[in-house]
């Protein structure tokens, strides 16, 4: 029993340290890229706005074979310097073209480094599930590698 409360008494304390860590998103507009599994059909164009020094959201658009739209809301910690890491929340619409549409409730988890130069560069994942649609499963989203225009 009291390993237990030590847990969640260090579990409270790492959640206290993680949201007071000051963040701030200099760049108002991020526009880029995102790479997923080194394909073609998974190439991402990715827009964020600032929404405050803590917040953006951001919108990416794949246009292939088949069609999605993402949008995010998400939060973001300094590690060290130019060195972030961020969480978020949002949702995705498929196009597949022989299943139909999916409309899936999804996370972002990643880390980003923001050079001097006004470029960024981000490595995460996306999982998501299907909550509406023709194909209602769990996708564990492969790694995937940004590279975006701050400005």
């Amino acid at each position: 029993m009291r390993n237990e409360n030590l847990k969640g008494i260090f579990f409270g304390l790492v959640l206290f340290v993680c949201n007071s860590i000051n963040s701030q998103i200099h760049s108002k507009h991020v526009l880029g890229v995102r790479f997923s599994d080194l394909e073609p059909s998974n190439l991402e164009v990715s827009w964020q706005k600032k929404l405050s020094e803590r917040n953006r959201s951001e919108f990416g658009l794949v246009i292939t074979d088949n069609f999605s739209l993402s949008g995010m809301y998400q939060w973001v910690w300094v590690i060290q310097d130019r060195f972030n890491w961020y969480t978020g929340v949002g949702s995705i619409l498929d196009k597949r073209s022989r299943s139909g549409y999916v409309l899936s409730a999804a996370g972002s988890l990643g880390i980003e480094y923001n050079f001097k130069v006004p470029l960024q560069i981000t490595l995460g994942i996306r999982p998501s599930f299907g909550v509406l649609g023709d194909f209602l499963d769990f996708d564990d989203a492969p790694m995937a590698l940004g590279l975006r225009y701050r400005f």
